[in-house]
């Protein structure tokens, strides 16, 4: 069965699967990652400037080219 329409496992499946490190393959939410590691020791974030493009998306401003 594709991976999108597997059934969400229990926490505890989840839980277990983290702990064994067996990460590939399975679906894993946030949630369970929190419980089964603890919050981040370690947080990082910038801000991004984004710039329109010609097809009306919007690019980020190091995905430009120089010059």
């Amino acid at each position: 069965m594709p991976v999108n329409l597997r059934p969400l496992p229990s926490m505890d499946v989840q839980k277990a699967h983290i702990k064994h490190n067996e990460l590939i393959g399975q679906i894993l939410t946030l949630e369970a990652f929190m419980q089964a590691w603890g919050t981040p020791t370690y947080e990082h974030g910038e801000q991004a400037q984004f710039l329109p493009a010609d097809n009306g998306n919007w690019v980020p401003s190091f995905r430009t080219p120089l010059g």
